[in-house]
């Protein structure tokens, strides 16, 4: 398929920066708090939130390329310290989002299920 871009486009007149302000929040299941002392000790909560807030920022521009849609279950993947967080992020109306934590946990070589899609960080 040719783009309409390839017959069209004669100059380009202009390149800007947009700059997005994306708000979420990040909330925690019951089962991710249960599920994060699987292995005997807590995810400190702030490997969590610096691990999402990096995730938040390459899904919300596969968001924007309609990559990733909204309830579509995430896994995002810290290859450093296998930390792995699978949630989705959810309209939350007023142009806010939250992104919801179904479950953590640290495995090295975590593979998610098809349907997921994955953003390593």
């Amino acid at each position: 398929m040719k783009l309409i871009r390839n017959y069209l486009i004669e100059d380009v007149i202009s390149k800007e920066n947009l700059k997005i302000n994306v708000r979420y929040q990040t909330i925690r299941t019951k089962h991710s708090i249960e599920r994060e002392k699987r292995d005997g000790y807590a995810i400190p909560q702030n490997e969590i939130i610096s691990l999402v807030r990096l995730g938040m920022q390459k899904i919300t521009v596969d968001m924007i390329l309609n990559k990733i849609n909204l309830n579509e279950k995430l896994l995002i993947q810290d290859l450093r310290n296998n930390l792995n967080i699978v949630g989705v992020v959810e309209n939350k109306g007023s142009n806010e989002l939250d992104f919801v934590i179904i479950t953590v946990m640290r495995k090295k070589g975590f593979k998610a299920k098809s349907n997921t899609h994955v953003v390593t960080i």
